[in-house]
Order: structure tokens, then C-alpha cells, then sequence
């Protein structure tokens, strides 16, 4: 039998085109008529021996306002390495349904684990996806999906291992200006672990001058690594000299782990390293911008991104936030966004904007070539790597 713990609460998604990193995607098309569904409980987690196996009942519930087919699978859980995957022990019933406003519909998910488990963590998730709601005048029809994360914790053969180091910490220059703190952790045992602790920073006297918390990071799963940001930001004096002591603890640490930074606050040097972009076979081409940051402080920098003709039409436009990029001190981060939809064939311009703060603007181009049997095409994207269900 499967011992469980769950949050019994609805999860409901809501349907609005906001499309990409919380920017306003090239051209926002009118909202379409909404579909939607809930799904009780929104989380399992589940300690279970080798060879166990059980029964979890899901409740699905319409939340938009027509009819809609309704289709239920596993699938890999974000984030959860395939060593660590649960997809293949579970099997749900009905696996497709139709489904009117206000009504629910029960889903059975069938849990068969296998004899020869190692101990440790292992996920999947249940996606609930509905189809596309009726076109209304505009043309639009949107779907709607939500995904059950069932989290076990297996002991089997060996120990139940929770383990974590810090790949990153770095004082980072927030958008107002004062000084925030970052850190990369990642989860290196076999089961997943929740991470907290605070970052104490120190004058140029080595006196205390402030103390952040970084709340609890949530679910970090085995061979993975999660961003936390300590709760709010201090004023600093320009270029002035700082140490910062990151201390952060988990469940089933014997002691807490460590990192620490010393840092000059100076102005951000800032460039743009690289322009690319590459074509997909089933969807419009991805742009790549490479942003580098020559100072000690981390920075949020803002970037707009425009693809025009080699007429100087512009065909699309995107203005990342400042909020949505994070480029580490003395390095270089590269961020790829997706064009949403097909170029026809054609020459083209990328052209890339990134600042930071009131510090000047720097700006690149490149021209590309969309198709065609001369010249230079844009090379096809790299296919993602297969990952195994089992």
C-alpha cells in the first residue's frame, strides 16, 4: 500500500495570451472564447516500498464556459532526470472524456511500482489537457492544461540520501538599484530536498550591515538545481567594498552548507556577445542573444529583441523584462526565445537591444536568411535530447 500525503485544494488555470517570458510576445492576438479545468488534489506525495502499488483518485472540474474534450496522461515531471523517473508506474482511467461547464469527472491513476528499486526519489505528473475552445470571430482557439506532480519516495535497496551544494552565489544589482542576492542550488543526493537559510553581508569596517532571508526553495529534485533570491535588497555606497556569508539549510543535513562572496560595487559593463538564430522544422525559428557582464554584480537587464526585413519591416518585436534575465558577474548567460510563427523565405535583420537600469543602452545586429537554395540558410536548431519515460 501507498502511504499519502496530499493538498486537497483546486488548481484552475486561467486562459489569457501572455506569451513568453512575461514580455509582450511580437503580436498579441484578441482572447478567445476561455476553456479550463481544475484538478483535486494538485500534489501527491507518496512513500512507497518496491513492488507496491495502489490507486489515486483524481477530480476534474470544468472552469470555462463550453464543452470540451478532456485528454489524461502521464509525463516526465519538469525538471526530474530520467534515472529519477516515475512515468512508467502509472496508468490512469478514463483516459479521454468530454466534459460540459460545471461538471466533474473522476479519474482513476493505477500506481505499479517495480520489484528492483534502488532507494530514492522518483516523479511523473498526470497532465489534464483540454481541447481547443470553439473559434470565435477572431479565429482563435486556445487549450488549457494542468499537471499533477506524484512525488515517491522509494526505499529500496541502499539509503535515502538528501543532499545539496551551492554552484552560484552572487550580490546582484537589482532594478531599483540597491543590492539583492542569488544563489544556484543544487540537489545532488536521490531524493528530492526544500532548502532555506539567509545571506549576511559585511561593510568595508567588517562590520554587520545587513541580514536577507532566502525562503524555502520548494522541491528540489535529485540532479537538479533551482534559483533562490533572498527577500529584498539594501542601498550601497558606490564603489565600495562588501563580503556576503550565504548560509542555507535543508532536511537531512547534518550541518548547514556555505558560500561567500567579496565584492566592489561599480557601474555594470554590459555588451551583447552573440546573435544567432536557427531554424524549426515544426515551428517558427529560435533568436539567440549571448549577454555578457564584465562586473562583480549580477544584473537584470532589460532586452528587446526585433526581427525586420532586409527592407526594414519589422515583422516582429519582443521587450523581455528586466525581471525575466539574470546574467552571473564576470560571464556570459545565453537566452533563447521562439519566433511564434514561420518566416517565409526571405533575407532578414536580428537586431538586439539589452541596458541596464540608466546605464547606456548597447545594441547589435546580425542579418539571417530564412530558406532557399543559395546563400546561407539558417542552420536548423539542435533537436532536444530524448529522455527516457522509464
Amino acid at each position: 500500500m501507498l502511504a499519502t500525503t496530499d493538498r486537497r485544494f483546486a488548481l484552475v488555470l486561467s486562459l489569457a495570451l501572455a506569451m513568453a517570458v512575461g514580455g509582450a510576445l511580437w503580436v498579441a492576438p484578441p482572447a478567445a472564447a476561455s476553456v479550463g479545468v481544475g484538478v483535486t488534489p494538485s500534489l501527491l506525495e507518496l512513500a512507497a516500498p518496491p513492488g507496491g502499488s495502489g490507486e489515486q483518485e483524481l477530480v476534474i472540474s470544468s472552469t470555462g464556459d463550453q464543452p470540451t474534450e478532456v485528454a489524461v496522461t502521464t509525463v516526465p515531471l519538469d525538471d526530474a532526470a530520467p534515472a529519477h523517473s516515475a512515468v512508467a508506474w502509472l496508468d490512469v482511467s478514463p483516459a479521454s472524456f468530454r466534459l460540459s461547464p460545471g461538471k466533474k469527472q473522476k479519474v482513476t491513476v493505477s500506481i505499479d511500482l517495480p520489484d528492483d528499486l534502488e532507494s530514492g526519489g522518483y516523479y511523473a505528473a498526470v497532465a489534464v489537457t483540454t481541447g481547443a475552445a470553439d473559434r470565435d470571430a477572431t479565429g482563435m482557439a486556445v487549450a488549457a492544461q494542468v499537471r499533477v506532480p506524484f512525488l515517491f519516495t522509494v526505499q529500496g535497496a541502499g539509503d535515502l540520501t538528501q543532499r545539496a551544494l551551492i554552484d552560484r552565489f552572487a550580490p546582484v544589482l537589482e532594478i531599483d538599484g540597491r543590492i539583492g542576492f542569488r544563489a544556484l542550488v543544487r540537489s545532488i543526493g536521490n531524493v528530492h530536498i526544500q532548502a532555506q537559510g539567509n545571506v549576511e553581508m559585511t561593510d568595508p569596517r567588517g562590520q554587520r550591515y545587513a541580514s536577507l532571508d532566502i525562503p524555502n526553495s520548494g522541491r528540489i529534485l535529485p540532479d537538479s538545481a533551482r534559483l533562490l533570491i533572498a527577500l529584498g535588497s539594501v542601498p550601497i555606497q558606490a564603489g565600495q567594498a562588501y563580503d556576503a556569508t550565504l548560509t542555507l539549510s535543508y532536511d537531512g543535513a547534518p550541518a548547514s552548507i556555505t558560500a561567500t562572496t567579496a565584492f566592489t560595487t561599480a557601474p555594470p559593463t554590459v555588451s551583447i556577445d552573440d546573435l544567432s538564430v536557427c531554424e524549426n522544422l515544426d515551428r517558427g525559428p529560435t533568436l539567440n542573444i549571448g549577454v555578457r557582464n564584465d562586473g562583480q554584480l549580477g544584473i537584470l537587464p532589460a532586452v528587446d529583441l526585433q526581427i525586420r526585413t532586409a527592407a526594414g519591416e519589422v515583422v516582429g518585436e519582443l521587450a523581455v523584462p528586466a525581471s525575466s534575465v539574470l546574467v552571473w558577474p564576470n560571464g556570459t548567460d545565453t537566452f533563447r526565445f521562439d519566433f511564434p510563427r514561420r518566416l517565409e523565405s526571405g533575407q532578414y535583420v536580428f537586431a538586439a537591444t539589452a541596458r541596464v537600469g540608466t546605464e547606456p543602452q548597447v545594441t547589435k545586429d546580425v542579418p539571417f536568411q530564412i530558406g532557399g537554395v543559395g546563400g546561407t540558410p539558417a542552420p536548423l536548431c539542435p533537436a532536444p535530447l530524448a529522455t527516457s519515460a522509464a
